[in-house]
């Protein structure tokens, strides 16, 4: 079983909008705003975007991986990737190989870094076989495309999130 063209692009495009949004919006945090924590015990702007860099980099690596054939629907875990991290009103705890290690960051060099870890994104996402079963720490055996459907979730997760942030700053 194979996924079609016209998901593949549709993904494509999906990822390639919230990651413009994603940077379109850190541009326009005000500095002194960008490493404000709403509260004590919550991540900052820059945090946020520290973790999506730090995951879009294990993503990027899990993607550079040879795969093995799928031998099931290589979408079959979307709908659960889409339902657990469209779902606003759940908590999660991140893995801490993606969890924020500092509670300051420059704000340019931080947005550079997020734009390389989304570069990393692309590159695999136009050269890769979607369909290829991987295994990553964080999902187990997930195939590529199913992957790809997270680093879109997770995105638009985090997105409502630093809306959140700068809202109540």
């Amino acid at each position: 079983m194979t996924t079609g063209t016209i998901q593949i692009a549709s993904l494509i495009n999906n990822i390639e909008q919230v990651s413009d949004t994603l940077v379109q919006l850190l541009q326009s945090v005000d500095e002194r705003w960008f490493n404000q924590k709403p509260e004590t015990d919550k991540w900052s702007i820059a945090q946020v975007a520290d973790h999506i860099r730090l995951s879009n980099n294990s993503v990027a690596k899990a993607l550079a991986l040879k795969g093995k054939p799928v031998d099931r629907n290589p979408s079959e875990r979307v709908a659960e990737l889409r339902k657990m991290f469209l779902d606003f009103q759940t908590k999660y705890h991140s893995p801490d190989f993606i969890v924020p290690t500092r509670d300051i960051y420059e704000p340019e060099l931080l947005l550079k870094d997020l734009q390389v870890s989304i570069q990393l994104i692309r590159e695999r996402m136009y050269e890769d076989d979607l369909d290829e079963l991987i295994n990553h720490p964080a999902f187990g055996d997930i195939s590529k495309f199913e992957i790809l459907h997270f680093v879109l979730y997770h995105t638009q997760r985090h997105l409502r999130q630093i809306k959140d942030i700068a809202a109540n700053l």
